[in-house]
C-alpha cells in the first residue's frame, strides 16, 4: 500500500486532491492529510473515509514551522 502526505489538504486543490486519490484508489492508498484548518481537514478526511480511503490527518499550524538558520 502506498502512502500519500497532501499538504493543504482542507480547501481547494489539495482538498479535491485528496477525494480524487481517495475515490479511484481506495484501499490502496493511506492518505496523510496536513493543514492550518483542523475543522475543514477534518471534514475532509471524513469524505475521503466515506469514499473508502484508510487515512489519517494532521493538523500543522504554520506558528509551530520554524525556519533554521544556515540551512
Amino acid at each position: 500500500m502506498k502512502t500519500v502526505v497532501i499538504t493543504g489538504a482542507s480547501d481547494g486543490i489539495g482538498a479535491e486532491l485528496a477525494r480524487q486519490l481517495a475515490e479511484h484508489h481506495s484501499g490502496g492508498v493511506t492518505l496523510v492529510l496536513a493543514a492550518r484548518s483542523l475543522d475543514k481537514l477534518e471534514n475532509v478526511a471524513q469524505s475521503c473515509r466515506q469514499l473508502g480511503a484508510p487515512g489519517c490527518w494532521c493538523n500543522a499550524p504554520t506558528s509551530a514551522w520554524k525556519p533554521t538558520a544556515g540551512r
